[in-house]
């Protein structure tokens, strides 16, 4: 038998053995892969006759002159049998192999933390079943090893012969330098052969076969001297990229803004990308959200992702310089290190956005508001005026007069189908109105909810100053006095600040409560004075 090759082993009884076989002895120079049992017995004129065959199906664990020893069926025993296994090379290219295993990497020599491309091919002509491809294994050093996508299946011509390919590709990041051993890939199936028997219906009549590819040899280096950046970022391509929630960004106080910065890197995995922040601007507050590690193989190559988001909420009007962003790498194709970078970026802060004052009510004329004294004469030239003026009041009285007798004698015919609306029902549905959002800012404080918390803000807001109140938290907080802003500020930060520290709405509650919030004034009417956000039970 060659090395690689299954090959079966089959005991035979005749009649009945003392016990179940023990087939330990076999496991040393023999990887056992299955085992069958079956039974037959005959009745040729009145007399039985029975025979029991063991069938083993195993592989020599090495090359030589190899003996299967006596196995014993409890007192009986097998006799010991020689079996010759011959050395089998692994399987390159140019060899016509029914199967082969090929193997490359890319580049034979890295640094440090850079990746190499690691790709297996499975090449058969024959039909297989039950096959399995062993994972890439080091035999020496220190390396990660990661799957790149899914497995590609085509066809090629290699010696003549046309091959099922199976293609794999992994990548391999040395962690230290010196020597990397890569331990062969090892190939293990069933060559079909011939058509079903009715001891194999399932059609996987054959021989077992184990092929493997070569041993690979990488040598690893380590950081150049030349490089000088906090992080060592080897790679073929690194880009820098920034994007805006407008475009372009607009700033006002208490407004945010959201930046997203991406860092794309070929070659290295996200986990490897530094963190992207910016040192703190006075004037200008920066809320992180949780980065965004994304991984995506492309032509064999892994290019990592890392994504932040940042809200820039600028606290007073006036103009900011961004400071630049540099991210310094190792360009592994032109052996020498460059920098990504975003330039320094000049911003322009206006105040918060104010809205028109109401208009004044509308005024009567003077002569309408006012009557002289009485007693009092009249100016001259003005007699005639007068005159006509008492007459027509005295008309337009005498017709209000007659349209309110008509109004009664209407309304006492229609009292028992409609009930009278009263007079203050505007009034008390707007009180209802206001009720409800000073009821909705209470429960969502108490839930420490921030997104509830401003449509409550917003809603008062609006009850209050109709078609001029205001849209946003930054121009509310505009109209506030400074406790109130600076809670107004905190909420603002809650609901753009991503971090683990909870945001607590007793405080504001508390503020609009003891301090006053024009947008929470009761409408005219009725003094609505706010309730304590959490009670006391005695």
């Amino acid at each position: 038998m060659g090395l690689g090759e299954s090959f079966r082993i089959t005991f035979e009884a005749t009649g009945s053995v003392d016990d179940d076989p023990d087939f330990s002895p076999l496991e040393a120079d023999f990887e056992i892969l299955g085992k069958n049992r079956s039974s037959n017995i005959s009745i040729v004129n009145g007399n039985m006759s029975r025979k029991t065959q063991w069938h083993l199906t195993a592989m020599a664990r090495q090359a030589g002159q190899i003996e299967i020893p006596a196995i014993a069926f409890g007192d009986d025993t097998s006799p010991p049998l020689g079996l010759t296994v011959t050395e089998q090379s692994p399987a390159k290219d140019g060899s016509s192999a029914p199967i082969l295993v090929q193997v490359e990497a890319t580049p034979k020599t890295a640094y440090v933390q850079q990746q190499i491309r690691y790709q297996v091919r499975l090449l058969r002509n024959v039909e297989i079943a039950n096959a399995t491809l062993s994972e890439p294994k080091l035999a020496q050093g220190d390396a990660l090893i990661e799957k790149l996508g899914d497995d590609r299946t085509y066809e090629t011509r290699q010696d003549g012969l046309r091959y099922i390919v199976v293609e794999r590709n992994y990548a391999i990041f040395p962690q230290q330098s010196g020597p990397l051993t890569i331990a062969p890939v090892i190939f293990q199936g069933t060559v079909l052969q011939g058509r079903p028997s009715l001891l194999d219906p399932f059609g996987q009549n054959g021989a077992v076969k184990r092929v493997q590819s070569e041993t690979l040899e990488i040598s690893s280096k380590a950081v150049p001297q030349e490089f000088s950046g906090n992080n060592w970022l080897p790679s073929g391509q690194l880009r820098l990229v920034e994007e805006w929630s407008e475009t372009p960004p607009a700033f006002k106080v208490g407004e945010p803004v959201t930046r997203t910065l991406t860092l794309y890197a070929e070659g290295l995995t996200a986990a490897q990308l530094p963190e992207l922040r910016l040192p703190p601007t006075d004037g200008l507050k920066q809320y992180p959200d949780q980065p965004i590690l994304e991984n995506h193989p492309r032509d064999g190559l892994l290019v990592g992702a890392r994504q932040e988001k940042i809200a820039l909420v600028p606290t007073r009007a006036g103009k900011y310089r961004l400071p630049a962003l540099e991210i310094p790498w190792w360009n592994t194709a032109s052996e020498q290190m460059e920098v990504a970078r975003l330039p320094e970026r000049e911003i322009e802060v206006l105040p918060a956005a104010k809205s028109a004052p109401p208009p004044p009510p509308v005024q009567r004329p003077e002569a309408e508001l006012q009557l002289p004294p009485k007693g009092q004469p009249d100016a001259p030239g003005t007699s005639a005026a007068a005159a006509e003026a008492s007459r027509w009041r005295r008309i337009s009285l005498g017709l209000a007069t007659g349209w309110g007798l008509s109004l009664i004698a209407w309304g006492a015919t229609r009292r028992k189908k409609n009930a009278i609306v009263p007079a203050s029902a505007t009034a008390d549905l707007a009180l209802q109105s206001h009720s409800k959002a000073l009821d909705a800012l209470k429960q969502s404080c108490r839930g420490n909810d921030p997104q509830q918390t401003k449509a409550a803000l917003l809603q008062l807001a609006r009850g209050t100053w109709g078609a001029t109140a205001p849209t946003s938290l930054g121009e509310l907080a505009g109209r506030c006095p400074a406790r109130m802003k600076e809670e107004l500020l905190q909420l603002s930060k809650a609901l753009y600040d991503r971090s683990e520290t909870a945001w607590v709405g007793d405080t504001l509650y508390r503020a609009v409560r003891e301090e006053g919030f024009p947008a929470a004034q009761c409408p005219r009417g009725k003094k609505e004075p706010l309730e304590p956000l959490y009670q006391t039970r005695n």
